[in-house]
């Protein structure tokens, strides 16, 4: 790749994380070119040249966020604790971009499936461990959806509010609390199982 490719790279994953914040501050919705130009301190000429549209723009925040998301995901699954810790990194790379996809692109019509995407795959991640284990579709679907809402939920707050020193306490109290459902669910289950079955 050229020096000129990389400046344009470079330049453009900029513009990404400045738009991100702008986006968080005045809204999917209210936030302008305008905006993000001002923000970045140049012309909106020179914003187009990189993004056609605001549509764009923010498709190429959330898009970058998803991806992430996802990719630390897929990694091998080494208990509760290290999967928040490594989503929390992600998302303290770009706690903008992370609210705008966790939060607030969740019920906008146009932007809510790049949410929809995360919401989905790590939820279908989860769903299938439980099918694994032998619940039925209704038990897996619901505890799999439950245990995402939960994690998403925390991590959200805590990027808000929470302080980045004590991000590992954060997650050492989360992961107690997946992992407390989690194992409690699969009591539950593998009891109503043995009961039905008793009855029988």
């Amino acid at each position: 790749m050229g020096k000129r490719a990389e400046h344009r790279l470079a330049r453009r994953a900029e513009f990404i994380a400045v738009a991100a914040k702008v986006f968080l501050e005045f809204g999917l919705r209210d936030a302008t070119m305008d905006d993000v130009a001002a923000k970045l301190g140049v012309s909106k000429v020179v914003v187009y040249r990189y993004f056609s549209s605001k549509e764009d723009l923010v498709d190429s925040i959330l898009v970058n966020m998803t991806n992430k998301l996802l990719e630390q995901d897929r990694l091998p699954f080494a208990g509760y604790k290290t999967s928040l810790n490594r989503s929390i990194k992600v998302a303290r790379e770009d706690p903008a971009a992370f609210l705008l996809l966790a939060r607030d692109a969740k019920s906008d019509p146009i932007f809510s499936c790049h949410h929809q995407a995360v919401w989905q795959g790590v939820t279908d991640r989860l769903v299938s461990t439980y099918l694994d284990f032998g619940m039925d579709d209704f038990y897996a679907r619901m505890s799999g959806e439950a245990l995402m809402s939960y994690s998403l939920n925390v991590q959200v707050y805590w990027i808000e509010h929470g302080c980045v020193e004590r991000d590992e306490e954060f997650e050492a109290w989360a992961a107690a609390g997946l992992k407390a459902l989690d194992q409690q669910w699969r009591v539950n289950y593998a009891a109503s199982v043995t009961e039905q079955r008793n009855l029988n």
